[in-house]
């Protein structure tokens, strides 16, 4: 073994015991002296004995290093039963961290080094994080766990079992594609219940707009439609969450035309601005008003059937955008923008980044885009009428229209039309 290499092994291992030890000792920092079952030196010892079982184990064998593991856990059983004796809700994490401990250091020892820390941060931070994760059990409700379980059968057990294979015309549906949409939009309906709930109103509005307008700027607009209705007084926070990923929207639009086409994105750069900016702007004058920032009540978290319904939509929007395409030239290209558009905006942002290959001008490119973004503004608008409360039908509306016209003015003023 090179000196050096045994150097990086033993130092990760003592610095994941030092780091464990740093945050139980604190934890622990209450107690009387010989009631604590581990302390900063304690892990660090743990440490450095696994880190020489991982280095020694091809000399030692696994029944040597078994017994050493052995002889731990009976010592940490021991000074578990002897805590009873002093507070009768004495917890095993302290024993069963001492035990990860031992475990992080021989994997340091024998070379993998790069498992071990992320074993030994991902301790850490599980130990550190101690009463938020209790002040969040505390908080959460049976529909919520329902409904996390629904999403996890469809994503493990069913998503893998789907073919991976394109059907329809042009070759738009695939079976697995279309699944891995729904459970997006079902989680982005889940974390929105979340968010709002947990985080607040303003904070969750934040972070439901910003986060999942990367994902799906129309999912975020489903499921801020459907909180509407089973939170009354939310409405312009809500709308707000629904323009914070509208702007975001513009930003991925920006970034996928940057990455694909910088000509596009030079084209498009200014109305995408204004858009996005029109919709941060209408999105903050909602939010400046008066709004109830109140708790949230347990509204349906499980949004899987009115995710099947809008994937089922957007798929038969693709399917007509595909047939659409079918059309030569710039007005087939534009018809099919605008229907593919209605379900999904990077669809028709990637088919315009390939101008060249379909023989449109970039002029075209550019205004197929904006006309993708004002359908797409549109399918939300009446996904609010579907689903949404009054109040926020009409806000909702006024910032997709104002963003929206912004950029189709912007367009048109660049000579895009």
């Amino acid at each position: 073994m090179i000196e050096n290499d045994l150097y990086t092994r033993l130092g990760v291992a003592l610095a994941i015991g030092l780091g464990v030890g740093i945050e139980r000792g604190f934890r622990q920092r209450s107690e009387k002296s010989g009631e604590r079952v581990a302390g900063l030196r304690t892990f660090a010892l743990l440490a450095l004995l696994g880190a020489g079982i991982g280095i020694g184990l091809p000399q030692l064998g696994p029944v040597l290093a078994g017994a050493v593991a052995l002889g731990v856990a009976g010592l940490l059983t021991a000074g578990y039963w002897r805590g009873l004796e002093h507070r009768d809700d004495h917890g095993l994490t302290t024993e069963i961290a001492a035990l990860v401990t031992l475990v992080a250091g021989a994997l340091a020892g024998a070379g993998l080094t790069l498992a071990a820390g992320l074993i030994g941060v991902a301790m850490m931070v599980l130990l550190h994080l101690k009463d938020p994760l209790h002040r969040f059990i505390q908080r959460i409700e049976a529909l919520e766990i329902s409904a996390a379980l629904k999403l996890l059968v469809i994503a493990v057990v069913l998503l893998p079992v789907l073919p991976d294979q394109a059907y329809g015309p042009g070759g738009v549906l695939n079976p697995r594609t279309l699944l891995w949409a729904v459970i997006v939009v079902a989680t982005l309906g889940f974390a929105a219940h979340v968010a709002m709930r947990v985080l607040g109103g303003h904070q969750g509005a934040l972070a439901l707009g910003v986060f999942g307008g990367l994902v799906s700027s129309t999912g975020v607009a489903l499921s801020a439609a459907r909180l509407s209705r089973a939170e009354p007084g939310k409405e312009a926070v809500l709308a707000a969450a629904t323009g914070a990923a509208q702007a975001v929207m513009f930003v991925r639009v920006a970034a996928v035309l940057a990455a694909l086409k910088p000509a596009l994105f030079t084209v498009l750069a200014v109305p995408l601005l204004c858009g996005a900016l029109t919709a941060l702007g209408a999105s903050a004058v909602f939010l400046s008003g008066k709004t109830s920032d109140g708790p949230w009540r347990a509204s349906e978290p499980d949004q899987i059937l009115s995710a099947i319904q809008f994937v089922a939509l957007a798929a038969l929007c693709l399917v007509l955008g595909q047939s659409a395409a079918q059309a030569r030239g710039d007005t087939g290209f534009l018809l099919s923008a605008f229907i593919s558009g209605l379900a999904d905006v990077d669809a028709a942002v990637v088919l315009a980044t390939q101008h060249k290959i379909i023989n449109i001008g970039l002029g075209a490119a550019g205004l197929g885009v904006v006309l993708a973004i004002v359908a797409n503004a549109l399918a939300k608008t009446a996904l609010a009428l579907w689903l949404g409360a009054a109040g926020y039908v009409w806000r909702t509306a006024a910032i997709l229209v104002a963003s929206s016209a912004a950029t189709g003015i912007a367009a048109l003023a660049l000579g895009l039309g």
